[in-house]
């Protein structure tokens, strides 16, 4: 009778450490697979963002009017708002702005689950980037920084965009923040430097 008990003690204690290092081997996949789906998101936003306002234009119209070329004066080539992103760029390098070259990113809820969705083209047309049954992205913030360079008699307006991410699987949660630095400075006879947002959530991004 003894011997039945202290059997079934090692069976228990068996069957509990059996299940305890299944649980972390599945909140481990589970914490592996979000870290990658929002570096996926994050990583495809930063290589965008950073082409924007780009024009095959742009060198010959350097030193000319304020709206130099066709991806720099419209509402849709650079707006930043907290939860959105637009921009254009010259895509196919003709130097005149298609339909297809307007571009950006937002957060939006669908069924009480949010996503991120990316702009395709000026009409506009917006698709899903993340996958709506596999992640829910809790939070996506986007915050926009000016430095002034001199440069003659004028200035060039340096621009990074701060991004927030925040994505939820299985329970699990986790958080991605990223500056990208937009490679076409903007000439300017006038220049108003800004600064990045530093309140929540982006006081969790490093300075």
């Amino acid at each position: 009778m003894l011997g039945m008990t202290v059997g079934m003690i090692v069976v228990a204690a068996v069957v509990a450490m059996l299940v305890s290092t299944l649980s972390l081997n599945a909140r481990a996949l589970n914490d592996s697979y979000l870290n990658q789906e929002l570096k996926a998101i994050m990583d495809i936003m930063v290589r965008d963002i950073r082409r924007a306002q780009y024009s095959a234009a742009s060198a010959a119209s350097v030193g000319g009017s304020a709206c130099a070329h066709e991806f720099v004066c419209g509402l849709e080539d650079w707006m930043v708002e907290d939860a959105r992103i637009e921009y254009t760029y010259d895509e196919n390098a003709s130097g005149s702005q298609d339909n297809d070259e307007c571009f950006g990113f937002r957060h939006r809820l669908s069924s009480g689950v949010g996503k991120v969705e990316k702009k395709y083209s000026c009409t506009p047309t917006w698709q899903s980037l993340s996958d709506a049954n596999a992640v829910d992205i809790d939070d996506l913030r986007f915050s926009a920084g000016i430095a002034c360079i001199p440069s003659g008699s004028a200035f060039l307006a340096i621009r990074e965009v701060k991004i927030y991410l925040e994505g939820s699987h299985a329970g699990t949660t986790r958080w991605l923040c990223q500056k990208v630095r937009v490679k076409n400075d903007l000439p300017s006879a006038t220049c108003a430097a800004t600064a990045m947002a530093t309140s929540a959530p982006f006081n969790r991004c490093p300075p």
